[in-house]
């Protein structure tokens, strides 16, 4: 699968689904835009350029998530998702796409 698959189907989206744009490192924590190099920076001018993210981050149900894997391990004050109670037996996570591109992996998912 490619990077532009995946902004392919979050265009064909209707405008009231939730979308997150989630970066973190190797290590599962939650990065910044400033600390990204490059190529990771590449990727998110070209997922932001045509599609609108929730600033929000609160993650809920029924919630798409475009998951950023950088390949690098930083740490920073948080996990990826350490505030969201993604686990358990109400939710599952249907994977929609995933790719490498630059060395970074690129995941579309659904909360469930």
């Amino acid at each position: 699968m490619s990077l532009t698959s995946i902004v392919d189907q979050l265009k064909q989206l209707s405008v009231d689904t939730r979308v997150h744009f989630v970066i973190q490192s190797l290590n599962g924590f939650e990065v910044n835009e400033q600390q990204l190099k490059q190529d990771s920076l590449e990727i998110c001018n070209i997922l932001k350029k045509d599609l609108k993210f929730l600033k929000d981050k609160s993650i809920l149900k029924h919630d798409y998530i475009v998951l950023l894997t950088i390949p690098e391990i930083l740490t920073s004050e948080e996990m990826s998702f350490q505030d969201v109670e993604l686990f358990g037996l109400d939710h599952k996570f249907k994977i929609f796409e995933t790719c490498e591109h630059k060395n970074n992996i690129i995941n579309l998912f659904k909360i469930e």
